[in-house]
Parts: structure tokens; sequence; C-alpha cells
């Protein structure tokens, strides 16, 4: 199921293309541990893996975090070693285990109502191509496709990456690759979107590594997203708007704007006086 309806709320810093970012659904964000709607969950984040210890190069009739497998101690090397086991039908051969589902494989596990978390091997968070840029996300075939004017496979869709703000861990969201943008434009400088003006080298959720476009050192992408939809903060306080605890948006006049320095650092690519202007 593809949404229809997006938001072209900013400007690419360096070229005319337009970035898909969140629409106009509101969301709630109940902190860093919390998350935002159909947010990532590290609960069975080492699901996957096996059992580590002095046996663990000889596991005990196949066992493994994720179940058992039919194919010995040697664990599986292949789908069809998994058969009717009960961890799940597919192989995840890096661990030789049996699982729920694999990134590979997603569709065939999953159908098209859901993703393969690639580090809980099980199917979840929502269809693929869903989730707009800076939204909470499981899995990259997740996220949404980031230029609005070229069709797939043209088209990159965004990583689902970890982002921070300073050393704290805000979770991971749907955000840019910097080399895929540069492949799908034929352009070796381009750079990156307003809204995700710093870069990171790092992992995304399957493991690769990229450079990323990430949001500014002063905000994060909830703060980003209350701003840019413009989240009421009916108190009067700036707690009430991104992240709760950190400083990444302020409340003004009772509605939420994210910080900044720059345009750049805004969806809007509009920075007055260190806050964003809504791109509504």
């Amino acid at each position: 199921m593809w949404r229809t309806t997006h938001l072209v709320a900013a400007s690419l810093v360096t070229a005319g293309c337009s970035l898909i970012v969140p629409g106009p659904d509101d969301f709630t964000y109940d902190g860093v541990d919390g998350g935002m709607d159909a947010g990532p969950s590290d609960a069975g984040a080492d699901a996957g893996a096996p059992d580590a210890g002095p046996d663990s190069g000889s596991r005990d009739a196949g066992a493994t975090d994720a179940g058992t497998t039919d194919a010995g101690p040697g664990g599986c090397a292949r789908d069809e070693d998994c058969t009717g086991d009960p961890a799940g039908d597919y192989c995840d051969e890096p661990s030789r285990t049996c699982v729920a589902c694999t990134v590979d494989r997603e569709e065939d596990a999953c159908g098209s109502s859901a993703t393969c978390d690639p580090v809980a091997f099980t199917c979840t968070g929502g269809p693929r191509y869903f989730t707009e840029i800076c939204e909470e996300c499981v899995a990259s075939s997740q996220c949404a496709l980031l230029l609005g004017d070229f069709p797939a496979p043209d088209n990159p869709q965004g990583r689902c990456v970890e982002t921070f703000f300073g050393a704290t861990s805000i979770g991971f969201h749907c955000v840019a690759s910097l080399s895929d943008l540069r492949t799908a434009t034929g352009d070796p400088l381009y750079g990156c979107p307003s809204g995700l003006s710093q870069t990171s080298v790092t992992d995304d959720r399957e493991g690769r590594r990229d450079t990323y476009c990430v949001p500014s050192a002063l905000t994060t992408c909830p703060g980003l997203i209350f701003g840019d939809r413009r989240r009421t903060c009916p108190r009067g306080t700036d707690a009430e708007c991104g992240v709760p605890g950190l400083d990444d948006a302020r409340c003004v006049s009772n509605i939420c704007q994210s910080r900044c320095d720059f345009g750049r650092d805004c969806f809007s690519n509009i920075c007055s006086l260190g806050l964003c202007a809504s791109g509504s």
C-alpha cells in the first residue's frame, strides 16, 4: 500500500528536486524509550544471534536464540533446512539460524503489509515505502522514496539509521543516503536536503555503512517534525515540543518550532531568529 499524499516541504540544498517529508498526520512522541507511533523496538534485537559461550562452536541440536533448526548442530545453510522449524521457515545464513523472515526474502515472509526487522528477524513495522523522512522505523524497506520527481528505480528510498542528539540516542529514523542521492541524480556534488543538513558516517539497520544526511546538531527528527507539523504546546512550555528533556525545539505562541542556525537546518529552508519556520 502506497501513501498517496505527501507534504513536499523542503527544497534540496544543491539541486531543484524535492524531498518527501512527513505529511500532516499527527503522532505522539513518548521520549527516547517510548518513541513515536510505529517506532522500532530494541526488544529481541539479539534474537537472531547464536548463543555465545564455551559451547557456541557446537550448538546442541542446532539450538540458537531464535529457536532450533532441522539442520543439526551445524545450524541451517539454506531456507530448505528450516522447513517446519518452529522458529521460522527462513535461514539467516550468517548466524546459521532459522528465523521468521530475512531481508532478502522479506516479501515472501511478510507480504505487502509488513517489513522484516533485520535485527529481530520478525515481520513488523508496517508496509514498505510508507514511513516518511524523520519518522521512526525498524527497517530501511519501510522508508518512503526520497525524490518526488524521480521514478523508481532511479528514486532511492530513505534508510533506517540511528540518530543522536549529542551523545543521546533518539532511536531509528528514516533519513537520506548521500551516495544514493548522488547516484540517482548523476551529480557527484549533490548535497543533503533541507532539514537533514548534517552528515554522519554510520551503518543503517541492515548494517550498510554509508554517509547519511541527518538533522543538525541543534535539533532532532522529532523536533523537526513537531515544528513542521505545527504541533501545539498548550501549556506554553518547551518540554511539550520535540524529545522531552532535550533542547531540540521551542514553544512559541503555543506552537512548536525546531531549532536552527541556517535555512538548510529546516524542512522549510527558512530559519529566523534561531527557529525554523513551518513548512505548512
